[in-house]
C-alpha cells in the first residue's frame, strides 16, 4: 500500500514536469513543498515511532482499552503542537527562504512564500493523522493507514488537469493540501467503523515532559538533522543552473518509491514487533530477528539497486520524455536517478537499526549521529558537485548513508555484546 502511494507521488511529479517544465514555477513549488513536508515529517512523522511503543506497552499491561484512555489528550496536544509550528513557519518563512533558496530571484522567492501559505494547513491535519495512525499501527492494523496518504498525490494530480485554467502552480499546491484533508477523512471513517472515538474526551495523555525529553525530542531533532540534509541538497542545487532543483527532485523520485516499499514499510511493521519483545524482555529472539531482517533486507535492496541502475535509462525516457511539452534534460535526470540508487541498501539497514534503538528507548543516541551526517552531507555536497555536477549530490547522500549505517551497526552490536540491554531492563 505504501508503494502504491509513492508510485502515485511519482506520477504526480512526472505530470508536473510535463505541465510546467523544469523551470522557476516548479522549482518554487518543490522548495515550498519540501520545507512544509520536511517540517511535518519531523514533527508529525516522529509522533508514530514515539507513541507506538507506548501504546503497545500500555496494551500489554492493561488490555486494549488502556491506551484509549490516553488517546484524547495525546491527540489534542499533538494538534496544538503542529498548529503552533505551522504558524511560526508562516511568520518566519521570508528569512527562512533567504537561507535555503540562495539562488532564487526575488520573483521566485515571492512565489515560494505564497505557495507555503497554501500548504500551511497541512500541519494540523498531519498532526491528527499521525496520532490516529499510531493507534492503529499499535494494534497491527497497517493497510488503511498505509493507503490513505494516496489521496494527496491523487488529488494533486487531478487538480493538475485544470492547472493552467485555475491558477497554474497554485492549483498543484491546493490539491496537495486538500489531499491531506481527504486522508484525514479516510482515517476518521476507519476509526469510526472500528468503534474508536474520533475526537475523544481529554482524560490523560502520553505527552508529558518526560516523554518529550526521552522519546520525542531526540527523534524530532534527529529527523530534523536528517531531513535538513535533503534541504541542504536542494539549497546546493539552487546554486546550479535553473531547473536543477526539479532535476534533483525528479531524478530521486523513483528511489523514494523503492524506499517506501522497503525501508518505510519495514519501519512501520518492525517497530510494534520489537516493542513487544522489549516489553516481555525476549532478548534472544530480538537478536535473532534483527540479524534475519538485516540479512534479507540488505540482500533484497542490493538486488533491487542493481536492477534499477541497469534499467535507469529506459525508465527515465519513458517517464519524462515521451509526450513532454517542455524541454527536459533527460541525460541529467538519468545520471541523478542512476546514482540515487547507490544509497538504497544503506537506507534499509539504517531504518532497521534506528527502529531497534527506538524500541530500546535510546533515542538520544540518534541526535549526535544525525548531526555528524548533516555536516558530512554538506561538506560532501559542496565538494562533489564541483566534480560531478548535480549527480555529485546523490553520490554524497549515498556516502553519508553508508557512514550512518556503520555507526548504528556498531552501537547495536555493542548493546547486545556488553549486556547493556539486560541491565537497562533490570
Amino acid at each position: 500500500m505504501t508503494g502504491i502511494v509513492k508510485f502515485a507521488g511519482a506520477i504526480k511529479t512526472a505530470i508536473s514536469a510535463r505541465v510546467f517544465g523544469l523551470g522557476d514555477a516548479l522549482d518554487a513549488y518543490l522548495i515550498a513543498f519540501s520545507i512544509c513536508s520536511f517540517l511535518c515529517d519531523s514533527l508529525a512523522g516522529n509522533l508514530s515511532p514515539a507513541l507506538v511503543p507506548l501504546f503497545v506497552q500500555r496494551a500489554e499491561a492493561g488490555g486494549r482499552q488502556e491506551p484509549d484512555a490516553s488517546y484524547g489528550g495525546t491527540l489534542y496536544r499533538s494538534l496544538l503542537l503542529l498548529s503552533t509550528c505551522g504558524a511560526v513557519l508562516l511568520i518566519c518563512r521570508g528569512p527562512f527562504l533567504h537561507l535555503l533558496a540562495l539562488g532564487f530571484s526575488p520573483q521566485e522567492l515571492s512565489l515560494t512564500r505564497s505557495l507555503m501559505l497554501v500548504l500551511a494547513p497541512m500541519f494540523p491535519l498531519m498532526g491528527i493523522n499521525a496520532v490516529w495512525r499510531s493507534l492503529l499501527n499499535s494494534r497491527s492494523l497497517f493497510v488503511i493507514p498505509a493507503i490513505a496518504p494516496v489521496m494527496t498525490p491523487l488529488l494533486a494530480t487531478g487538480f493538475l488537469l485544470f492547472a493552467r485554467a485555475l491558477g497554474g502552480i497554485y492549483t498543484l499546491a491546493l490539491g496537495s493540501t486538500i489531499g491531506v484533508f481527504a486522508e484525514m477523512l479516510i482515517l476518521a471513517f476507519y476509526l469510526w467503523k472500528l468503534g474508536i472515538p474520533i475526537f475523544p474526551s481529554w482524560e490523560s495523555s502520553f505527552i508529558d515532559m518526560r516523554w518529550f525529553k526521552r522519546d520525542y525530542a531526540p527523534l524530532v531533532l534527529s529527523n530534523f538533522l536528517n531531513g535538513g540534509a535533503n534541504l541542504v541538497d536542494q539549497s546546493v542545487a539552487t546554486l546550479l543552473a535553473p531547473g536543477s532543483v526539479s532535476t534533483l527532485s525528479l531524478g530521486t523520485r523513483l528511489v523514494s518509491v523503492a524506499m517506501a516499499m522497503g525501508p518505510a514499510t519495514l519501519s512501520t511493521v518492525f517497530l510494534p514487533k520489537l516493542s513487544r519483545m522489549v516489553t516481555i524482555r525476549d532478548w534472544k529472539t530480538m537478536q535473532t530477528t534483527i540479524k534475519r531482517w538485516l540479512f534479507v533486507s540488505l540482500t533484497g535492496a542490493c538486488l533491487l539497486s542493481s536492477i534499477a541502475i541497469l534499467f535507469s535509462s529506459p525508465l527515465t525516457h519513458f517517464a519524462f520524455q515521451k509526450g513532454a511539452s517542455n524541454a527536459i534534460d533527460i541525460h541529467a535526470l538519468n545520471v541523478v536517478q542512476s546514482l540515487s540508487f547507490l544509497q538504497l541498501p544503506f537506507v534499509v539497514g539504517v531504518v532497521i537499526l534506528v527502529r531497534v534503538i527506538v524500541s530500546l528507548q535510546m533515542n538520544r543516541r540518534l541526535v549526535s549521529i544525525s548531526l555528524l551526517a548533516l555536516v558530512a552531507n554538506a561538506v560532501l555536497d559542496l565538494c562533489l558537485v564541483r566534480l560531478l555536477g548535480i549527480g555529485g549530490i546523490t553520490v554524497a547522500t549515498a556516502m553519508v548513508q553508508a557512514l550512518t549505517f556503520l555507526i548504528l551497526l556498531r552501537i547495536v552490536k555493542n548493546q547486545f555484546a556488553t549486556g547493556v540491554v539486560l541491565s537497562r531492563a533490570a
